[in-house]
């Protein structure tokens, strides 16, 4: 299922979520539903690889990849090491959506 992490790593590699949801709805109504599935499983392994590895100091961090004010999360969170950060921007900088958009 969905979360509302997905979405917001999602927007945040700089893709419009309304247009990311425009073109899956579109992959759904066709008659080859491959495109779909193979889209679920790229955002899940990116999910997974912030969200799921880092928690929310991940994907405050997946913002700031992106441009946005993402900052350190609230105690007793801890900010994420410099290692961490590399691993989240090398899954961001892997993932491509060019083929689904």
């Amino acid at each position: 299922a969905a979360t509302d992490n997905d979405v917001i790593v999602t927007s945040n590699l700089g893709i419009n979520t309304i247009s990311v949801c425009e073109h899956v709805l579109a992959m759904m109504r066709a008659p080859v539903k491959r495109l779909p599935r193979e889209l679920h499983l790229v955002i899940g392994n990116l999910n997974s690889a912030v969200s799921g590895s880092y928690g929310v100091a991940g994907v405050k961090y997946a913002s700031e990849v992106a441009g946005f004010r993402g900052g350190d999360p609230r105690l007793p969170l801890l900010p994420l090491q410099d290692s961490d950060k590399e691993s989240i921007r090398r899954a961001i900088e892997a993932t491509d959506f060019s083929t689904y958009i």
